[in-house]
């Protein structure tokens, strides 16, 4: 029984693991306003409330994310969240659209990632989780570095 074993730990020998290193905090900035001009035809526009909860929401969504810090401006920001939304109603129908912007950029201020996306959803807790996925999969692929 001790043969097996001494030879087991000659031909296993332990290795000492380093922990791994933590990624550095990234900051970014998330700024969201309403919409621009009114659609012919339809019923227009988040109320100051919705937007307010639209806000709220987006950014406790982009405060989840592993090492996001948000910020309150640009210039401290590797990256930022802009969204523009508004609320149609057709009939009895409404619906949450928005245009999101995730920009990343070098300290010196050139981009180097830019991803537009367009969003119609059914409610304000879609929406708010619809803009983050684009900055989310910037920050899992790496794509966002801190200056």
């Amino acid at each position: 029984m001790i043969k097996p074993l001494i030879v087991a730990l000659l031909v296993f020998p332990t290795v000492p693991q380093t922990p791994p290193q933590p990624k550095p905090i990234i900051k970014v900035m998330v700024r969201v306003d309403a919409q621009g001009p009114q659609i012919i035809g339809t019923q227009h526009g988040l109320s100051s409330a919705e937007l307010n909860q639209l806000r709220t929401m987006i950014d406790a969504n982009v405060r989840l994310l592993y090492n996001i810090e948000v910020v309150p401006d640009y210039r401290q920001a590797a990256a930022a969240l802009l969204v523009a939304a508004d609320k149609v109603t057709v009939g009895q129908e409404s619906i949450v659209v928005l245009s999101s912007v995730v920009n990343i950029s070098k300290a010196d201020g050139t981009n180097i990632f830019v991803n537009h996306n367009v969003f119609a959803v059914p409610n304000l807790d879609t929406a708010a989780k619809a803009v983050i996925g684009p900055l989310a999969a910037a920050e899992v692929s790496g794509a966002i570095k801190q200056p």
